[in-house]
């Protein structure tokens, strides 16, 4: 994401953000981007979407003011060489 000065900047904010349990952020999330990322070094662009469910019982970070998603999930998309989209 280090495109341009403003594309990094928009990666640190926080609607680009979600606390995670650290169990999934050390584990299999790290895992899974790392994944992604070794994808998209073998066949190019992709675009990644990456989104949290939160369900009860809703777990907060300490100060009590922001929810740890319950799930999360990533969706990848990329093209094929002629301009159909396949999913990843």
């Amino acid at each position: 994401m280090n495109r341009t000065g403003a594309t990094q900047t928009n990666t640190y904010v926080l609607s680009n953000m979600t606390p995670q349990a650290s169990v999934l952020n050390e584990g299999i999330w790290a895992w899974l981007e790392k994944l992604v990322r070794d994808y998209a070094k073998t066949h190019g662009e992709v675009v990644v979407v990456t989104g949290s469910v939160l369900q009860a019982p809703i777990r907060t970070v300490p100060s009590g003011n922001l929810a740890i998603a319950s799930r999360s999930y990533k969706i990848l998309v990329r093209t094929t060489s002629d301009g159909t989209l396949a999913g990843c």
